[in-house]
């Protein structure tokens, strides 16, 4: 599950598996260690710890998923948002080969921190606190007070004149470049591991981050000047170049909002994915692919948002904790394509769509009448090819 490093509940009953097992696919969801304990940074302490911990599930499965039924030649590793970076991670760390044979990375935020900044989060984290920055001290802190200041940093270093692009992130707590789980970045190291050339779907939904300017309408606030302040603090090309680009080619520009989500949705989730695609698709067989549909939740501004795809996935939009994101009578047909793809790939190696290349671009767009198309936003992937994530 995802959870911007910060938070996830495998119990979520979004999350349900009994689709995949219904159809001979078994299911293992996985919690890890977030926040403080799992990836705060502390001198000469493990980094990463909730990495780790996923990585220690995946033994679990080596060792014992034949007695529940499953095959340990055949795991799919397969995640979401954060759980996506996470896929990543364990793909670029050579440690991990044989422990999966092929993996689905849905919507992959590859944000990480150095140890210097790592450290600053931490002296912060504790200053709030007023305690010293060592796992001895935080770990006498009331787990009520340790979530609220989670937060607070998180609101913290939204600041851009004191945290640069590290304002832009979300969240206070990422993974680290600890020289170990992480060597040099996580999509550095995916490029560079040639022990894990493995098939791999990867993808995004079209709209990400339309989700967190919602549900106040915080879309509506931003200016034409706040768009120029983040593609500044992207070092992307020329404010004016970008911003052309953006207004003429994205999925929506009717306001300064509609152009400030999309920006922000190709820096932390769609880019990322295309990035990944380019680098797999050179050396394995890797599958791409755009989730389109458009929520009508929240009156329609939710659109084809980060999460709305996860419901689809497993086939539970009739939970309740799904209406928020996909409304009312959202589309069955497209729940099961999507899964039927996802449980083909597991099984067989093939989600049913011709493979990506650099070359043609194939991409499945998963939408009502979901259609085999390629990227149309050249322009926009253009800003971003020398982009460093």
């Amino acid at each position: 599950p995802g959870g911007a490093w910060i938070r996830e509940d495998a119990a979520e009953s979004v999350y349900d598996g009994s689709m995949f097992a219904r159809k001979g696919v078994m299911v293992v969801t996985v919690n890890y260690r977030v926040g403080v304990d799992g990836f705060m940074h502390f001198a000469q302490r493990p980094d990463n710890r909730g990495i780790a911990d996923q990585i220690a599930a995946l033994k679990w499965v080596q060792h014992n998923i034949a007695n529940f039924g499953g095959d340990p030649d055949r795991v799919t590793l397969f995640g979401q948002s954060a759980g996506a970076g996470s896929v990543a991670i364990i793909l670029g760390n050579p440690e991990t080969k044989g422990l999966y044979q092929q993996a689905i990375i849905q919507s992959p935020p590859m944000q990480w921190l150095s140890p210097a900044d790592a450290t600053r989060i931490t002296r912060q984290f504790a200053d709030n606190l007023e305690i010293p920055a060592d796992p001895e001290a935080v770990a006498k802190v009331p787990v009520d007070d340790l979530v609220q200041n989670v937060l607070k940093v998180g609101e913290q270093i939204k600041d851009p004149a004191q945290w640069g692009r590290l304002s832009l992130g979300g969240t206070a707590f990422l993974p680290v470049a600890d020289s170990k789980i992480i060597v040099r970045s996580p999509m550095n190291d995916l490029a560079m591991n040639d022990s894990n050339r493995i098939p791999v779907i990867v993808g995004s939904t079209d709209s990400e981050y339309r989700l967190y300017l919602m549900p106040d309408s915080g879309l509506k606030k931003i200016t034409t000047h706040d768009v120029n302040m983040v593609i500044h603090a992207l070092g992307l090309p020329a404010d004016a170049d970008a911003f052309q680009a953006y207004t003429t080619n994205s999925i929506s520009a009717e306001n300064p909002g509609d152009v400030y989500a999309q920006i922000m949705s190709d820096y932390t989730f769609r880019m990322p994915a295309l990035h990944i695609a380019q680098i797999m698709s050179r050396n394995q067989n890797t599958w791409f692919y755009h989730f389109s549909w458009r929520s009508p939740a929240y009156n329609g501004f939710l659109g084809a948002a980060h999460f709305v795809d996860v419901p689809f996935t497993f086939g539970t939009l009739h939970r309740k904790e799904a209406e928020n994101f996909v409304g009312i009578n959202p589309p069955q047909s497209l729940s099961d394509s999507m899964n039927d793809a996802w449980v083909g790939f597991a099984k067989y190696g093939n989600p049913g769509w011709p493979k990506y290349s650099d070359k043609d671009k194939k991409t499945m767009f998963f939408d009502t009448k979901s259609y085999l198309g390629t990227l149309g936003d050249q322009q926009i992937t253009a800003l971003w090819e020398n982009f460093r994530f």
